[in-house]
């Protein structure tokens, strides 16, 4: 169990990872890292070959890092790992780069599709402490999430 006084990642009286902060979940370079490597990968990998790709030497922090993406960005099954559908939107938020450069930023084209219409040019963008993924083509917000700017304005976001 965390000590007392720590940030998102603290476990919980019972043991269980606390997910009520989900974006703190990715406020750790080993996280993010794991995210990017599962976001170029097709398929599902392996821990070994997940434990590989992360700079991270040490297997008990890399398992304990891990652990806190499984069931919120990560997916577990018998074959390995790989991202949710959540783990996939925050790897193209984090790719995209797009708000790390003032309050209200130009929209960038993510590799997504929009459900309504079928454009391939879905679009995510910041404004005033929102992020928004649109499509161009209906002009139709597909989602809209707070996301304080100062998370994208720390050097461990800026280095993706």
């Amino acid at each position: 169990m965390g000590r007392p006084g720590r940030n998102s990642d603290e476990n919980g009286p019972s043991g269980a990872v606390n997910h009520g902060d989900s974006f703190g979940q990715l406020a750790n370079t080993t996280r993010l890292e794991i995210v990017q490597v599962l976001a170029t990968e097709d398929t599902t990998i392996g821990y070994t070959e997940l434990f590989e790709q992360v700079s991270i030497g040490d297997r008990g922090q890399f398992n304990y890092h891990l652990r806190l993406l499984v069931d919120g960005y990560v997916q577990k099954s018998e074959d390995g790992y790989r991202l949710a559908q959540s783990g996939v939107r925050a790897a193209n938020v984090l790719a995209s780069n797009s708000l790390e450069n003032g309050a209200n930023c130009q929209f960038e084209q993510v590799d997504s599709q929009c459900g309504t219409c079928g454009c391939e040019a879905v679009e995510i963008g910041y404004r005033a402490g929102e992020g928004i993924v649109r499509c161009p083509d209906c002009e139709r917000h597909l989602t809209r999430f707070d996301f304080p700017r100062l998370l994208w304005t720390r050097t461990l976001f800026r280095n993706l």
